[in-house]
Formats: structure tokens, C-alpha cells, sequence
């Protein structure tokens, strides 16, 4: 039997060994996320990340002291323990981050389990070596001061990540010089407007603005969560291009973005955002001073390391470093946002701006104000439901029936949230008008996905390629500054299918910006004829393109491909057989009806155009280096309608 003092010693023992053990872990982590260059980690974040381990990993060396107690040579136990635990959790949560659907997928579990077996007789094995009684303490404080020692050194040594040089575009001499407010509502259902034909009573001032404005009746996203999305709209660039498409990953130097550009024109530039994704730390920045950047800071241990990711994927940690539920509601809202906007752009004249606010009222949790909770007969303080947890992948992963009554309640919430936020943009634009600006101002209303409520099976966003998440509200209002042409513009509504890759070229076209590289990257066009047409030209509706779209959550994916009235979908998660649906997307625009079976003749040449189209696209990937198209690339992506090859 052990005396207070050695199992005291032991505690002590099992504490220092797991902090040890976690900075080491940390360290192989840093080293991990720097070596492709492309993760949210950078070199200055190297000793936080390290400290993060070691913090995390310590309560456990407690918890193992404790469950080593009962065994005849308790240290070399604990030795053990240690090394298992450590090993364990990266082998595993690096599989299940880089190679597996998710931490909480079947697959994922059925992996996990097979590592915790083989890790368990090794520990067999190696607890019967009577040449092993445990590393002394000492060493282990050396091994983690060690770690900690070389994290640091680096993060002072190692160069931070470089932006690149700014882009060269110039704009037209004597062109008029709008203001423009790029405005993103983060996962606003363009079907849930009054304006997009919604009944529901949530979007008055929405409405009253898009009866000002030119409407595009179909919006659309090219995947279905934040980080791609916006990437690919400040870039006009899908998401195999720009890379940025995991939750580590961040936006590549080289990936000029609409605010360089207009930076580079002359135009001052200012973002004010509230999603902690959309950040200078996942490469957001670019084309920004450090000082116009107003946003929720992102934790990096949070969002870019391995254990990071396994609490926020198993719901114990939020993206800015908080425990699940405080601190809920990591946004200010959009009033927030709108007072810092008017601070920096609220006086008439001066040089031209251009703006970036991304608010996130509709986005989950959905917890309107009193007033509007009240205005759709909800409880004015809750409580509010939430959707159950879900990381799954359709169709894969189909959740079962909720219970009677949680969609109808959902959905409630999710109006209530956005009914409070159209007020919120209601009133912007009333005070800009007030103060002289709207007329000065091209603004664009958008978002950047919709949201799910098990109409497919799954909810929230980010696990399917469907309507309900890919279909956004688009408008764009031209200022009057622009002549009558722009005024004309006004209660427009435009067919055909507009993308978020189609605003930066449209807007660099209305402020007569030239940037001749960019042509040749960009894969959406300009709807300046939409907008605009040219003298003595009816104003057109868009033709026919073919679409694409993508979420990937490695090596889990979804891609899709839109031509004519036909939609195909081919979901991958190895190591399951691909599934494939077709449907109807001009008949069956919700995506009830799978015809796959019904219509292979019209499947099949469009998934070998599917797969040429991502072939093609996935040589012009940026990966962290200048890389300009080769002419054949180039032109088979002009052939197959990627890009706008002006």
C-alpha cells in the first residue's frame, strides 16, 4: 500500500508528465499546420499554442496518477499512460481532422476505437519490460521546458505570413468614383424574404429597399458555409481555386481580393465584420490596413489546432476560445457594426470608400429581441430552442424526425432574427440617405449560404449542396451619382442565375476599374449589361451557365454541377461507394424528387463534366506561391463557361 507522500509524488509525477507530454503535442501541431504554410497557425502563434497544450493535457496527468494507483508498479503505469494518452490523441485527431468525415461520425468512432485497442496492448506489452520503471520527473519537466523553449524562439524568429504585393489596378481617367458597401448577411434565405415571394412578415425594410433596387431572382452561392463562400466572393474564385476551404485553411497571398484591388484604385477600404472566421488570421485582411479592420477576433488555439478543432467539433469550445454556451453570441449584432460604419463613412464626399460588413443576426443561435420573438408569437425571453447537434454529411449521415413542432419553432426563431435585422438595414440605409451618402453609394445586399431545417435531412449549413442552403438574396442599388442609366436600374428585377463569383468583376466594371491580370483568374462575370445595358440595348436577363458547387471536409466533399434544367449532386465519404442524385432543378426546385434512376442518359455526361470541370479547376489552385494559368488551362476553363476571359 502506497503512502500519502508517494501517492502525492505520483500526482505531481502525472501533472508535470502531461504538461510536458501536451507542449511536445503542441509543438508537433505548430509544426503540423506550418509546413503547408496554408493554416490559420502562423510562426508568432507557436508559443501560445504550446502553452494551450500543456494546460490542457496537465488535468489529465492528475486523472492518470489516479487510474494508476491500483497497479503493482504504478510509475511505470503512469509512464505509460502519459505517452499513450499523448500519442493517441494526435495520431487520432489528426486522422480524423485531415482523413475522416468528422469526430463524431461512424466511420471516425469505428477508427477511433481500433487505435484505442492497438494502443492498449502495446501498453500490455510494454508495462510487462521489467527494464522500464518510468522516466524520472526531471526529465519530464526538460522535455516540455524544452518545447516550450523551441515554440518560442520561433515565434519570435520565424517570418509571419506574407500578403503579397498589392495588385496593379488603376481606374479609369475621369470615370466617376462610387462608394461601395459590399453589405453579407450571414445565412439569410433569400426564401425567406418578402421579396424572393416569402409571406412570412420578416424583411419590410428589406423589401422597401430591393423596390429601389435591382433584384436577381436567383442568387446563388457556390458552397454552402462561411470561409468558402467569402473567399470565393472577394476573390470571384471557387473554392478548389482560392484553397481556402477547411476550417484551418486560410486565403492564399496570392488571391487578390476585390478589397486590394479597389485599395490599389484609390479607394480607401474598411471592413466591419462580425463572423470570427472572416478575420485578418484566415487571410481576410489582404487589401485592409490593420487599424480598418473591426471584427470578433477568432481564438487561433481555438480554430487552427488539432485540440481546438476535437473541442469545437464535440461542442466544449467556441470559435473565440469560450466554453459552449457563455457567452453564446459571439457577435455585437448589426447595430454594433452600423455605428462603427457610420463613424468611419458617415459624412458625405471626400475620397471614394469601399466597405465591407458581414453581420451574423439570422445565424445560429436564434434569439430574436423581445419585439420580434413577440411579433411571431414567441415567448418575448424564451427560451429559445436550438437544432440538435449535427456534423454529419448528406446524405450520408440523415438525422431522424424531429419532434412535432421543433422545425415550426426553428423557423419562427430564424424569421424573428431576421425581421430584427431588416430593421437593423432598414435603418442604415435611412440614415445614409439622410446624411447625403446612398446617392453616392453603390450597395450590394447578399449572403453568403441559407440554412437547413431537415428539409433534407440535416440542419444548420455546411453538410449539403441543396436550394435551401445555396439559393441567397442578390440585389445590388446603384447610386444616383451614376446618372439616369443607374436610376433606371431601380425595381429591376433580373432572371437567370447571378453568383457571388459575379460581383467583383461587376463592380470593378461600374467603377471603370482596370485590372488586367485579374480577368484571366476570375471565374464569375460582370452583369453590367444586366444593370446597365448598353445605349439602345434591352436590358437582358442572364443566359444560360453552367454552375458548380462544392463543401469539403477532407476528405469528405460534396460537388455539384447546375447546366440547364438539371442538377447533379456526388457526395463522397470513403470509404462508402459515391452518391449520386439528379433532379430537376427548374421543375423541382426544392429537391424532392431523385431521378438518378429515372434519367441516367442525363447524368452521365454531366458528371464526366463534373469531374473535367473540377480536373481543370484544381490546376489552377493556388498553393501559397504566384501562379498564373497556363494558356491551355486558361482556355479550357473559357470553354467550359469558369471563366469570364475578358
Amino acid at each position: 500500500m502506497t503512502s500519502v507522500s508517494e501517492r502525492s509524488g505520483l500526482f505531481w509525477r502525472g501533472i508535470v508528465a502531461a504538461a510536458a507530454a501536451g507542449a511536445c503535442v503542441g509543438l508537433a501541431d505548430v509544426v503540423r499546420a506550418l509546413v503547408p504554410g496554408r493554416e490559420l497557425i502562423q510562426a508568432h502563434d507557436a508559443f501560445d499554442v504550446v502553452l494551450f497544450y500543456a494546460a490542457c493535457f496537465a488535468p489529465f496527468g492528475f486523472l492518470a496518477a489516479l487510474a494508476t494507483r491500483p497497479f503493482d508498479m504504478p510509475r511505470r503505469a503512469l509512464h505509460l499512460y502519459v505517452i499513450f494518452g499523448a500519442t493517441f490523441f494526435f495520431v487520432g485527431a489528426w486522422l480524423n481532422v485531415s482523413m475522416l468525415p468528422g469526430f463524431t461520425s461512424g466511420l471516425s468512432i469505428a477508427v477511433d476505437v481500433v487505435l484505442f485497442v492497438v494502443a492498449a496492448l502495446w501498453f500490455r506489452r510494454r508495462y510487462r519490460d521489467t527494464a522500464l520503471d518510468g522516466m524520472p520527473t526531471g526529465r519530464w519537466f526538460v522535455a516540455g521546458i524544452v518545447a516550450i523553449v523551441i515554440a518560442f524562439v520561433g515565434s519570435i524568429l520565424l517570418p509571419g505570413r506574407d500578403e503579397g504585393p498589392a495588385p496593379d489596378a488603376k481606374a479609369a481617367a475621369g470615370a466617376k468614383r462610387p462608394n461601395v458597401l459590399v453589405y453579407l448577411c450571414d445565412t439569410l434565405r433569400a426564401d425567406h424574404l418578402g421579396c424572393y415571394g416569402y409571406d412570412g412578415g420578416t424583411s419590410a425594410e428589406i423589401d422597401a429597399f430591393a423596390k429601389d433596387a435591382t433584384v436577381f431572382a436567383d442568387g446563388r452561392t457556390v458552397t454552402s458555409w462561411t470561409k468558402p463562400a467569402v473567399a470565393s466572393l472577394t476573390t470571384s474564385l471557387y473554392p478548389t481555386v482560392h484553397g481556402c476551404v477547411e476550417q484551418r485553411q486560410v486565403l492564399a497571398p496570392e488571391a487578390e481580393t476585390m478589397a486590394e484591388v479597389f485599395r490599389a484604385a484609390g479607394w480607401r477600404t474598411a471592413a466591419f465584420v462580425d463572423n470570427p472566421f472572416i478575420s485578418p488570421e484566415f487571410g481576410f485582411g489582404q487589401g485592409f490596413a490593420k487599424k480598418d479592420y473591426h471584427y470578433v477576433r477568432p481564438s487561433v488555439v481555438a480554430s487552427g489546432t488539432l485540440l481546438g478543432k476535437a473541442l469545437f467539433m464535440t461542442r466544449f469550445l467556441s470559435l473565440v476560445g469560450k466554453p459552449f454556451g457563455v457567452g453564446e453570441h459571439v457577435e455585437r449584432g448589426s447595430a454594433a457594426l452600423h455605428a462603427e460604419f457610420l463613424e468611419e463613412f458617415g459624412r458625405p464626399g471626400g475620397e471614394p470608400w469601399f466597405a465591407y460588413v458581414h453581420a451574423m443576426d439570422p445565424h445560429l443561435p436564434y434569439e430574436p429581441s423581445p419585439e420580434d420573438a413577440t411579433a411571431f408569437g414567441l415567448s418575448p425571453k424564451g427560451p429559445f430552442l436550438v437544432p440538435p447537434a449535427y456534423n454529419g454529411i448528406l446524405p450520408y449521415d440523415v438525422t431522424p424526425e424531429p419532434p412535432a413542432g421543433l422545425v415550426s419553432k426553428l423557423t419562427k426563431q430564424y424569421d424573428a432574427e431576421i425581421r430584427g435585422f431588416s430593421r437593423s438595414f432598414g435603418a442604415l440605409m435611412s440614415e445614409l440617405a439622410t446624411r447625403g451618402i446612398l446617392e453616392e453609394t453603390i450597395v450590394v445586399l447578399l449572403s453568403d449560404h441559407g440554412e437547413e431545417f431537415h428539409e433534407h435531412g440535416g440542419w444548420t449549413h455546411g453538410h449539403s449542396l441543396h436550394r435551401e442552403v445555396m439559393q441567397v438574396p442578390f440585389i445590388f442599388r446603384l447610386p444616383g451619382s451614376l446618372g439616369d442609366e443607374a436610376r433606371a436600374s431601380r425595381g429591376v428585377r433580373v432572371g437567370g442565375v447571378a453568383t457571388l463569383l459575379d460581383v467583383f468583376p461587376t463592380l470593378l466594371d461600374l467603377c471603370s476599374i482596370r485590372y488586367p491580370r485579374g480577368a484571366d483568374r476570375r471565374s464569375g462575370a460582370s452583369l453590367v449589361e444586366q444593370l446597365i445595358p448598353a445605349q439602345g440595348r434591352a436590358r437582358l436577363s442572364i443566359g444560360e451557365r453552367v454552375l458548380l458547387g462544392e463543401v469539403t471536409m477532407s476528405p469528405v466533399g460534396i460537388r455539384s454541377i447546375r447546366k440547364g434544367r438539371w442538377q447533379l449532386i456526388v457526395a463522397r465519404q470513403p470509404p462508402f461507394d459515391d452518391a449520386v442524385a439528379l433532379y430537376d432543378d427548374v421543375s423541382d426546385p426544392h429537391h424532392r424528387r431523385n431521378q438518378i434512376d429515372e434519367q441516367p442518359l442525363d447524368a452521365q455526361p454531366l458528371r464526366a463534366e463534373l469531374d473535367a470541370a473540377f480536373g481543370t479547376l484544381a490546376k489552377a489552385a493556388l498553393h501559397g506561391g504566384d501562379r498564373d494559368l497556363d494558356p491551355e488551362t486558361a482556355e479550357r476553363l473559357r470553354s467550359l463557361g469558369y471563366v469570364n476571359g475578358k
